[in-house]
C-alpha cells in the first residue's frame, strides 16, 4: 500500500491544502496514524474517493463543483 503525507495527498487530488483538510475533516477518506504525531493517507482510499465522486461528461459544471466540494 502506498502512503502519502497531507501535502502529497492534496497534490495527488489536485486540490489546495485547505480543501483537502476540509474533505478529510468530513471523513470522506480515512486517515491513518503512522506514529504518535504523523497522519498519513492511503492512495487506495484517495482513489476510491475519486471513483465515488466521478461525474459524467454530460453533467453541468455546477455538478462537478458540488462533487469536488462534497456538497
Amino acid at each position: 500500500m502506498e502512503w502519502m503525507t497531507r501535502k502529497e495527498a492534496a497534490e495527488y487530488l489536485r486540490v489546495s491544502l485547505r480543501t483537502f483538510d476540509d474533505l478529510a475533516s468530513r471523513g470522506l477518506f480515512a486517515r491513518y496514524r503512522s506514529s504518535a504525531h504523523r497522519i498519513v493517507f492511503s492512495r487506495n482510499d484517495l482513489d476510491d474517493y475519486v471513483r465515488r465522486n466521478r461525474v459524467e461528461e454530460n453533467d453541468s459544471a455546477s455538478a462537478v463543483a458540488a462533487a469536488v466540494l462534497g456538497e
